[in-house]
């Protein structure tokens, strides 16, 4: 029986540890938080339960490929999906526009939304839908019939146009452009750097249908661990992996602060730059190293996790999330004013479990984009802050609380600031270099990283090898295990088959 260790337990390294132990591998998870479910997993504050990496994600209706996957992986009975429904969306406002604009989550709807705001501005708004879906049928995981293989392949190679090429051969116009680039927050690349094909694969499923899980992120790793255990698979908390072991160019096992493990295969799911630290310069040639060390990154984020009381509850942030963006193709950016650019998720009006104690409040979270340079003055190693980052945080979450109610009235009455985030929280709780919330920029001119190292039995998985988000990070596992088995296309055509 091959023996395979996975290091991470987020949504990746827990997929694929279940896809391997399906395909007889004897598996073993390593996770160097105390809990298991990486960006997946909740926390709680005065008994509320907020989402950190998962708010809503596309692929979840009947036929598309995350619902399959899940489906064969044995989860899909163990979660609620909760679809959006038809008036769910993204409502923007965008600087210098004088009324919001709802992005729904519907070719339809959204064509429909722009063409009542920007009627002069028809052709361009239909050539650019009609590429989007296009581009969305030469992807495998939209269109089943298109090999896999030949897909992953072409992967290997720069993309010729942008999204930005893309926008601005449709418009002119600030404002639509703002919205067409919308989806640029959800893998974190702005639209002059993103390949169109690899925006697709994020923005299609904004555009077919949004959905959440009741319970959020927890859910789905509760189930997926659940279903580890079933399967006899064994995962390690609080044990973080200090080196990969490496004999004659090939892996021999692991090695944590307990002790060696044995291992036929790794399966290294956190950010690849880390990935040359741990293992011996005589196993990684120095061009590769070099290659993951200098990847670039995506930004951070600075959160205000808040609630607002019973007593104030508003209906308006159940289905509906709030962005104020800037009149520009360079989203996302971090900006000077808040007021600019943020993001704000009405979570806990969508889920059984959202609200506090005797279920009187709903939990909500505000969101911008933020820069490594912003919180690291504060660094004083694994955390370890100095004195003024309390002062720091509680100042900038006021100033995001006010841009929010400056562009919102009324939204966040009886809200109150619970907890903060910034990217020394996201580095030192959930190991992202930087803080960088979306791994490694999958960039038109960026090298690539694909499953396969240059270390026979080490692997690579995680949103940074395959796309970002739950979806990305989902399939690499199933990419990266099918490459590990030489079955690629057998799996593929066993997940197809749960559609």
């Amino acid at each position: 029986m091959r023996r395979a260790a996975v290091i991470g337990s987020g949504i990746s390294g827990l997929t694929a540890a279940l896809l391997l132990s399906r395909r007889g591998f004897a598996v073993s998870v390593f996770e160097k938080q105390r809990e298991a479910g990486g960006a997946l997993h909740r926390f709680r504050r005065g008994s509320i339960p907020f989402d950190v990496g998962f708010h809503y994600t596309g692929g979840l209706g009947h036929g598309e490929i995350l619902r399959a996957l899940w489906r064969h992986c044995g989860i899909d009975g163990k979660i609620t999906i909760l679809p959006f429904p038809e008036q769910g969306s993204d409502c923007v406002r965008v600087e210098g526009f004088p009324e919001p604009i709802h992005a729904y989550f519907s070719y339809e709807r959204i064509t429909d939304e722009l063409l009542r705001f920007f009627p002069r501005e028809k052709k361009g708004i239909l050539q650019f839908f009609q590429t989007i879906r296009d581009v969305a049928a030469s992807i495998p995981f939209y269109n089943m019939e298109v090999p896999l293989a030949g897909f992953l392949q072409s992967l290997a190679f720069p993309e010729q146009s942008s999204l930005a090429d893309l926008i601005t051969s449709c418009t002119a116009n600030p404002a639509l452009q703002t919205v067409l680039s919308l989806p640029v927050l959800l893998h974190g690349v702005r639209p002059g750097n993103i390949g169109l094909t690899m925006h697709t694969s994020v923005a299609h499923l904004m555009y077919q249908g949004m959905y959440t899980v009741d319970r959020g992120g927890q859910a789905i790793a509760d189930a997926l661990l659940q279903v580890l255990r079933e399967a006899g698979v064994t995962v390690h908390t609080s044990a973080p992996v200090e080196h990969i072991l490496t004999e004659n160019g090939r892996v021999t096992g692991i090695r944590t602060s307990t002790g060696d493990f044995d291992a036929d295969d790794v399966v290294f799911t956190p950010h690849p730059s880390l990935l040359p630290d741990m293992v011996s310069s005589a196993g990684l040639r120095k061009v590769y190293r070099n290659r993951l060390r200098d990847l670039e990154n995506t930004l951070s984020m600075f959160i205000v996790f808040g609630a607002i009381e019973e007593a104030k509850h508003n209906e308006r942030l159940r289905w509906t999330n709030y962005y104020s963006l800037p009149a520009s193709l360079k989203i996302p950016t971090p900006c000077d004013r808040p007021e600019q650019c943020f993001f704000l998720s009405g979570c806990g009006y969508r889920d059984t479990e959202g609200a506090g104690k005797n279920g009187k409040d709903r939990a909500v979270i505000i969101m911008r984009p933020a820069n490594w340079e912003e919180a690291e003055p504060f660094d004083r190693g694994p955390r370890k802050r100095a004195g003024a980052y309390s002062r720091w945080k509680k100042s900038e979450a006021d100033r995001l609380v006010s841009a929010v109610q400056a562009n919102w009235d009324g939204l966040l009455n009886g809200f109150r600031v619970i907890n903060t985030a910034s990217p020394l929280t996201f580095r030192d709780e959930l190991s992202y270099v930087r803080g960088a919330v979306y791994g490694r920029q999958h960039t038109m001119n960026q090298f690539g990283v694909g499953a396969r190292t240059k270390v026979s039995g080490l692997w690579l998985s995680g949103q940074s090898t395959l796309m970002t988000g739950v979806l990305g990070a989902s399939l690499s596992a199933l990419v990266t295990v099918g490459s590990m088995t030489g079955d690629l296309e057998t799996l593929w055509r066993e997940v197809r088959e749960c559609v």
